[in-house]
């Protein structure tokens, strides 16, 4: 996937790039040129998956440059027990009857 900048579409760079230079030489963001697309079947498939998992899945659309051992390193680091108060990474809490929070 390439990233583009939000002052100069022109710019166009890989994810790696992207995150190594943090905004464009012009001053701007770096944004996806297109947004990956995922299938019904595909979006099926990440139910039952954890969190840490799910997220996997979606962030190596994203970041297509990067290996499977870096996602794990990057996305297990980021998800590490220790960096929640709660054993729930990203709980959902109903408050009320058909609405539902994430916290």
């Amino acid at each position: 996937m390439l990233y583009t900048s939000t002052r100069d579409n022109t710019v166009q760079v890989s994810a790696s790039q992207a995150i190594a230079r943090g905004i464009s030489e012009e001053g701007g963001l770096f944004v996806p040129c297109a947004l990956p697309i995922f299938s019904k079947e595909k979006i099926e498939s990440m139910v039952d998956m954890d969190y840490i998992n799910r997220a996997k899945t979606v962030l190596k659309e994203f970041l297509t440059d990067f290996t499977e051992e870096e996602l794990d390193y990057c996305v297990n680091g980021a998800y590490a027990e220790n960096k929640f108060s709660s054993k729930k990474i990203a709980p959902i809490v109903n408050v009320n009857k058909n609405e539902n929070i994430l916290e």
